[in-house]
């Protein structure tokens, strides 16, 4: 894709979404406790919406914790890996849905659109297969689209960056 820098001072990005839609910016970052910088990684979401002035902060979890949930074993078959995350029945995906979302849902009442940019160990994760619970996945819930980066508008081929917005074609 081609980028054209314009430097014009338009909207912020949050106005460029709709009343149902929010964006998502996972994060993630070395944990220092004020002395040293220690082995923890921790991951938060930030999420905007339009009527907000401001990204909301949430954090979600350590990430030795979902890599602990995402451990295959070497005798597993993908489909059994599979439905060891993804089923109704399956204690992994109630954790990984507790993990990874279910903080988030206060925010996201009368979302129905969510554009979502994972870091880290969440590319690995299919958000919208996540069991909310025994008879919904998130996908029955929101419409995802998944970016590199929510700064990226795909409804209007637009990045804002650096206080600048980019078009690219």
């Amino acid at each position: 894709k081609n980028i054209y820098d314009v430097n014009t001072s338009g909207k912020p990005v949050r106005e460029s979404l709709e009343l149902d839609e929010a964006s998502i910016e996972f994060i993630k970052f070395q944990y220092h406790n004020g002395k040293e910088w220690t082995d923890s990684v921790l991951y938060f979401a930030l999420l905007l919406k339009k009527e907000y002035e401001y990204p909301k902060a949430q954090f979600l979890f350590e990430e030795n914790q979902l890599k602990q949930l995402l451990k295959r074993d070497s005798y597993e078959s993908d489909f059994d890996y599979v439905k060891k995350l993804y089923s109704p029945s399956s204690v992994q995906s109630r954790i990984l849905y507790s993990l990874v979302f279910k903080p988030l849902e206060n925010y996201l009442e009368d979302t129905k659109k969510l554009f979502i940019s994972p870091t880290g160990l969440l590319n690995r994760v299919a958000f919208d297969a996540l069991i909310k619970d025994s008879t919904t996945i998130l996908l029955d819930r929101y419409d995802f689209n998944y970016m590199s980066s929510t700064s990226v508008n795909e409804k209007k081929g637009l990045c804002y960056c650096n206080d600048s917005y980019y078009f690219y074609s």
